[in-house]
């Protein structure tokens, strides 16, 4: 008897997830899997990440290399984009979005950048977990750093929060605690 599920997980696995338990099985290198694809080690690798999507001519390419069909590959990245699409539309008010500016919840401290200093997101990866890249910059506007984050280092920031930013232009926010 066939039973159909409403099953809706809280986490999106990127098809590059499949590919890489298959080199795994077969032990395949990066180095091998990118020669096999004829691309490059970059470039396989943002494809395992979710962050290239598979397309008509990469599903050959899988085939080809992995075995499971053109239309297995483009199903799998076809639900991998629904579950992120639908993630993002579920919690959207937990989510970041590109231009949004947030705290920061946890230091960064190889680079000295404190709890409360404010990022802007610039870019967001639709992978799992999504990764956001983020700008820091000092009080004069300078870039202190770019680097990717994910959402366990970042905070949204109040209407109180917003406030002081724009009154004493702030870079960096008091402890909430402390307000």
């Amino acid at each position: 008897m066939s039973k159909s599920s409403n099953f809706q997980p809280n986490w999106a696995s990127t098809p590059g997830d499949t590919i890489a338990d298959i080199l795994k099985d077969r032990q395949l290198t990066l180095p091998m899997f990118a020669k096999k694809m004829n691309s490059t080690i970059d470039h396989v690798r943002e494809l395992l990440h979710g962050y290239v999507s598979i397309t008509e001519e990469i599903a050959q390419k899988l085939e080809k290399v992995l075995g499971a069909s053109v239309e297995f590959w483009l199903k799998r990245e076809s639900q991998y984009r629904d579950s992120v699409y639908r993630l993002r539309n579920v919690e959207e008010e937990k989510w970041f979005k590109e231009y949004d500016i947030y705290a920061l919840s946890r230091p960064i401290s190889d680079l000295d950048i404190p709890v409360g200093h404010i990022g802007t997101i610039l870019m967001i990866h639709n992978s799992a977990p999504i990764v956001y890249k983020v700008e820091f910059s000092d009080k004069n506007g300078y870039t202190l750093a770019q680097i990717p984050l994910t959402e366990d280092y970042m905070r949204i920031i109040t209407e109180k929060e917003k406030e002081l930013l724009r009154k004493y232009n702030l870079k960096i926010l008091p402890n909430p605690r402390e307000m």
